[in-house]
């Protein structure tokens, strides 16, 4: 396997740090008493709705890699529930 262990590392926290930012993303697209002194803070915040998908599709790889046996616990935290299990 080419990857090492600071290849792991260097991705889990790109993960963890790029995680983060669309969460502040989320909620600033919600959060409607953003004021003009926070424009600055915004810009450096990525897209949720385009960058979202990128996110998890690597976070995906890297549990498939790394811990594969949770790997269906992942991504069940993250499915829609289907309307049938709400009935």
């Amino acid at each position: 396997m080419s990857y090492t262990i600071e290849r792991y590392k260097k991705d889990f926290m790109w993960l963890i740090d790029f995680g983060e930012s669309l969460l502040k993303s989320m909620f600033n697209s919600y959060d409607d008493t953003n004021t003009d002194d926070d424009a600055g803070d915004n810009e450096k915040l990525p897209d949720f709705e385009d960058d979202y998908q990128s996110w998890y599709s690597e976070a995906n790889l890297l549990i498939k890699q790394l811990l594969p046996d949770r790997l269906d616990d992942f991504q069940r935290l993250y499915k829609q529930p289907s309307r049938a299990s709400h009935i």
